[in-house]
């Protein structure tokens, strides 16, 4: 016989041929909180039913009606228990806090056997699941979604907490919160990752995996001092990536639920199936792309190919190049196009400049997003070109000549500007509006000194879409990907 809390008294009961709780009479039965789209069921608990219906019994749980259902299913049966506790109820009521307790506070529990060495495999039972989401309810947490996931919400300003303190608050062990954590924590960033055209910061990922990971392996170390660790390994960079200012974990809602984190670029290749048997070339090679100039450079290439009936090359699989420790060049072909994540890099190692250029493709080789820029290694890029594409057709454009001039704006379908382009050409700010058609209706910029609006345009928004269309397609196209 199991034993549960009743939702609207907090007597103890259990749950043999009782169909009402024998101390406020409020019905027995099933609460399962169900997800519309598939089904599946998100919790599932012994539970009264409160005054308040089941609205009471989700109070913890922030839900969006349109995702999730609660149900409450009546048991039907006659009451057999005896409100009179005896000896033996409270000697069983004792029991089941005590096991409930050992069973979440101590380290040698079912959860995990050592902080460094956890079994990302191993399975919670329903009873361990409801005895978790009952202490994040005690605790005051809520759960909130993220990518199709449900996660328990917590945020501390506390800089002087560390997993220890965590898990005294919560009364779950720190092995176990570093499980729960860990999908929440790849969850979140599958979902930052969406809104990034070029593919998600994995060196950010990296980094900051990497403080969490040490966080709960060392679970007397507080936020703060983590936080000075990570600056004291950095020390010596130019740019130093801080932990933020404050404690955000996602624990997992259903800890059974294992996400891992993939990169665009290895999502996008798990997708994708090259054909078998092909052949490999690696020899000289002359290949462009590199820089803003775009011209040829010689040096040596590593790719994979599939013979045609006419013995020509059908470029499929990996490439790569490299030439003198100097420059270097990857990314992927299918049928001869290139798709996915292409990069080349050039290094000047006089001045320490880096030329950058990536560009992604869709499985058809047609262009999605772009990343040009040159500057010295780890400072600010002193130039660059960025921008997206739809249906081939460049869409968005941002512009940096050697820190003196930027631009940035919006192409229609027929590649002209419309709304607002922002041009800095090193003396004004001119702010361009156009139309949906690019018919320029305002343009011009305000006098700091007086406040007037003075008159002024520029042909940036209009020669860069030709530009760019000629750099990427005479630079960076290989074979036979087109527009």
């Amino acid at each position: 016989m199991a034993q549960f809390e009743c939702d609207e008294c907090g007597v103890f009961l259990d749950d043999s041929g009782l169909a009402t709780c024998p101390n406020c009479s409020a019905p027995i039965g099933m609460f399962q909180l169900i997800q519309k789209k598939d089904g599946r069921v998100l919790e599932e608990r012994m539970a009264t039913l409160p005054k308040g219906g089941t609205e009471v019994l989700t109070k913890n749980i922030k839900v969006n009606n349109d995702d999730v259902k609660a149900e409450f299913i009546y048991k039907e049966s006659n009451p057999l228990y005896d409100k009179q506790h005896t000896y033996l109820d409270k000697i069983r009521e004792f029991c089941s806090v005590i096991s409930v307790l050992i069973f979440l506070l101590m380290p040698s529990s079912l959860f995990a056997q050592d902080s460094c060495n956890i079994s990302k495999k191993e399975h919670f039972t329903q009873e361990q699941i409801n005895s978790l989401r009952k202490r994040f309810k005690q605790a005051g947490l809520y759960t909130v979604k993220s990518n199709g996931n449900y996660y328990w919400y917590y945020l501390s300003e506390d800089l002087r907490e560390s997993a220890n303190i965590i898990s005294q608050k919560l009364k779950i062990s720190v092995d176990t919160l570093y499980m729960l954590a860990e999908s929440g924590f790849n969850d979140k960033q599958i979902e930052n990752d969406k809104d990034k055209v070029i593919g998600g910061d994995n060196e950010w990922y990296k980094f900051e995996k990497k403080a969490n990971d040490h966080f709960f392996t060392h679970p007397t170390m507080t936020w703060l001092e983590l936080m000075e660790k990570t600056r004291q390994d950095q020390k010596g960079n130019y740019e130093i990536k801080s932990l933020s200012s404050y404690l955000l974990f996602y624990f997992a809602y259903d800890p059974n639920i294992v996400v891992k984190y993939n990169t665009k670029e290895e999502l996008f290749l798990g997708s994708i199936t090259f054909s078998d048997n092909l052949k490999t070339y690696n020899g000289d090679f002359d290949l462009k792309g590199f820089g803003f100039n775009g011209g040829a450079i010689s040096g040596i290439a590593n790719y994979q190919y599939k013979e045609a009936s006419d013995g020509s090359r059908i470029f499929e699989g990996s490439f790569s190049f490299q030439n003198h420790d100097y420059d270097y060049a990857k990314g992927y072909f299918k049928n001869d196009k290139q798709v996915g994540r292409w990069t080349w890099d050039s290094y000047n190692h006089n001045n320490d400049d880096v030329s950058h250029s990536e560009i992604n493709f869709n499985e058809n080789g047609i262009p999605i997003a772009f990343d040009i820029y040159i500057g010295p290694r780890n400072k600010p890029k002193r130039s660059y070109l960025s921008g997206t594409f739809e249906n081939g057709k460049l869409v968005s454009l941002s512009y940096k000549d050697n820190r003196i001039v930027k631009c940035d704006g919006k192409y229609n379908a027929e590649g002209k500007p419309i709304g607002d382009w922002h041009v800095e050409d090193g003396s004004h700010f001119i702010v361009m509006s156009f139309d949906d058609f690019g018919k320029l209706i305002k343009s011009g910029y305000r006098d700091d000194r007086t406040g007037d609006w003075i008159n002024a345009t520029s042909q940036y928004p209009y020669e860069l879409y030709s530009y760019v269309i000629d750099r990427i397609k005479n630079g960076n196209f290989l074979r036979s990907t087109s527009f």
